[in-house]
């Protein structure tokens, strides 16, 4: 049993596999389908028309979805077109998708990243009350529980982390820059040099306020010294940039100049910018910064380089591993067409409680070592996932 079939059968035993059901009771068999219709998909365009439907469908909970969908049909149509120069480029738009639904496989599977995940969800709320409509509103976890908190941030982390792939790929090349900027933003009055800043807002610096990692000098750092001496903007954290910025951008225009509002059932409050979607971005930030080994030595804050712990911040980590341990239907963008069959993956992910590990079989020969290093020296505890 492969890693497919292995979230196909977690997804149909689940109840709460990727939705609340006490707040979208019928919603479970819309999930279940359109999971498994795209789980089951034979050919790559197959995949994306459901990735489009399975995507459209979990973004729509709290209205996401009209923002996000430009973002990633820029990110998809740059990569498809082959545009980019690395040509060992991997084509992103169902990894985002399998990224979504590995790590909901993991807090199911595992009793620690599910117990982690909730106590770090209770540590970044507080419970507060709003006026709406002349009632009291009280309020403190999305969907009403720490796991429908872990979801709402968990869907728009997965969903987005890869965003920033269509900047960082550019080169060193500003108005290709600009221009990916533009149409990301739908703004042609942002660019490189002010997009750090939403009005009085340094978002940098708000990202730095949360962050084990001083990310406002990593980011100078990599502009002035570009990885590799080309890419100049890590993907994570300019895209966390974008998202940040988008997300100001959608409560400005959607409040106005009310702090909060209840909608059609969506209730919307500004303090969610400060919590809830500033921590999702955090861990956006945060997922691939261990490819500039120079620049992560240096801007750790504490512990050194153990940036993704189980227990600190334990959604940053699920985010970083959930996107290593993601090594199938992966095609390289010079070589992809459409038309051609997924291929199988013997890719497999056990939870032995005896031991308390983590056991994944079948990472590709070639990157199993790489994976095994980021491991090792990236996250605590180090030990936790075996790599065979």
């Amino acid at each position: 049993m492969n890693i497919k079939k292995q979230m196909k059968k977690m997804i149909k035993s689940n109840k709460e596999y990727g939705v609340v059901s006490v707040y979208f009771s019928n919603n479970r068999e819309n999930f279940i389908k359109k999971s498994n219709d795209y789980l089951d998909s034979e050919t790559y365009k197959d995949a994306i028309k459901n990735a489009d439907s399975l995507m459209e469908f979990v973004l729509s909970f709290h209205k996401k979805g009209e923002v996000i969908a430009p973002i990633l049909s820029e990110l998809f149509n740059y990569e498809r077109e082959g545009k980019y120069k690395y040509k060992k480029q991997r084509i992103h738009y169902l990894h985002v998708v399998n990224v979504f639904l590995l790590g909901l496989y993991l807090y199911h599977l595992v009793p620690n990243i599910k117990c982690n995940i909730d106590k770090n969800m209770e540590s970044t709320t507080e419970e507060k009350k709003y006026n709406v409509n002349d009632h009291e509103y009280p309020w403190r976890y999305s969907e009403g529980s720490e796991y429908g908190e872990f979801l709402y941030r968990w869907r728009l982390a997965a969903i987005t982390h890869d965003i920033g792939y269509r900047i960082s790929l550019v080169g060193d090349n500003t108005k290709e820059t600009n221009e990916a900027i533009h149409r990301i933003l739908g703004d042609n009055s942002v660019n490189i040099n002010k997009i750090i800043q939403y009005k009085d807002k340094d978002l940098l610096k708000e990202l730095d306020s949360i962050s084990n990692i001083q990310l406002s000098k990593y980011y100078r750092y990599q502009k002035k010294y570009p990885y590799c001496n080309k890419v100049k903007y890590d993907h994570g954290l300019i895209g966390a940039i974008l998202f940040l910025y988008k997300m100001n951008k959608y409560f400005d225009e959607e409040l106005k100049d009310q702090d909060s509002k209840l909608k059609n059932g969506i209730f919307t409050h500004r303090d969610l910018l400060h919590n809830s979607l500033l921590y999702t971005s955090k861990a956006v930030a945060l997922h691939n910064l261990t490819q500039y080994k120079e620049a992560i030595d240096k801007f750790a804050k504490n512990n050194r380089n153990k940036i993704y712990s189980l227990k600190d911040n334990t959604l940053d980590w699920l985010l970083f591993i959930s996107d290593i341990l993601q090594e199938w239907d992966k095609p390289q963008a010079a070589k992809f067409d459409e038309n051609s069959k997924l291929p199988n993956t013997s890719l497999k992910i056990f939870y032995c409680s005896s031991c308390n590990r983590l056991i994944v079989f079948g990472i590709p020969k070639k990157k199993k070592e790489e994976i095994r290093n980021k491991i090792r020296k990236y996250t605590k505890p180090n030990n936790f996932i075996c790599i065979l």
